[in-house]
């Protein structure tokens, strides 16, 4: 990048996709930070997976707010959505239908 004088990376992807298109940007600028040293910007699309909008994407951050229930950081639940994904996939129903049955139990 240095050397061809590239000092922004412009990601262009759909609005459902584009904020896991940065944050992998993000995580490859941090894991390399001599790989790339310009600024990185994101620019949603037209289009989007189909039946889906950016209102149906949810971004999980770790607790980081000053008005956050700091109780609640010693269970750190960025940690448990990026641990579903480790679940065999034979086993990601059954999570999933037990997770709905808990969701279900207190009204949501």
């Amino acid at each position: 990048f240095e050397r061809a004088k590239c000092v922004r990376a412009v990601l262009v992807s759909s609005p459902t996709h584009l904020p896991r298109c940065l944050a992998c940007a993000c995580r490859v600028a941090e894991a390399e930070p001599d790989s790339f040293s310009g600024s990185i910007w994101a620019s949603p699309s037209d289009t989007s997976y189909s039946q889906f909008s950016a209102a149906d994407v949810v971004v999980v951050e770790p607790p980081h707010r000053g008005d956050r229930d700091k109780s609640l950081d010693t269970l750190p639940f960025h940690d448990m959505v990026r641990r579903f994904y480790c679940i065999p996939n034979q086993d990601k129903a059954r999570f999933l239908n037990q997770f709905e049955q808990l969701l279900q139990s207190y009204g949501v």
